[in-house]
């Protein structure tokens, strides 16, 4: 799988004892040039080093093996909500260079993902693919003849 990461949404405070995760909104590449929006939980032992820390940048472009996790698949709305103390929202950390993108918009569940540390196999810098400009649309009003 390849998959570029867009926010962070929750990282573990590092333990030394138990083994840690992230949770991430990515992209991951479903075909040429296609890419679709995934939850991307990434699990790593203390001695292991974090996904964010390997490269939290859009430009960057992981690979790794990961299976499909159906029970952890959710909205974005719903990946941020924190129930400690109180109910309430968390932003997302966006990584560098990450276009624009508004996810707390996303009212559609994201198919989840799950790797570990020992299934990362590389990342490599990869450009950005420019976003389609089409012409703007032509105005739809006319100016009217003055009539008197």
């Amino acid at each position: 799988m390849r998959a570029r990461l867009i926010a962070l949404v929750w990282a573990d405070p590092r333990s030394s004892f138990y083994p840690n995760h992230e949770i991430f909104v990515a992209e991951a590449e479903a075909g040429d040039d296609e890419w679709k929006f995934i939850i991307l939980v990434f699990n790593f032992l203390p001695y292991q080093p974090r996904l964010l820390h390997t490269g939290f940048n859009y430009s960057i472009v992981h690979e790794f093996s990961g299976w499909r996790d159906q029970e952890c698949d959710q909205t974005v709305a719903d990946l941020t909500v924190r129930d400690w103390p109180k109910s309430r929202r968390e932003p997302l950390l966006y990584a560098r260079d990450v276009p624009r993108v508004d996810l707390d918009q996303r009212r559609i569940p994201l198919p989840c993902y799950a790797t570990s540390a020992d299934e990362y196999t590389k990342s490599t810098l990869e450009p950005i693919p420019e976003p389609e400009v089409s012409e703007p649309p032509e105005p739809v009003l006319k100016e009217r003849a003055n009539r008197r």
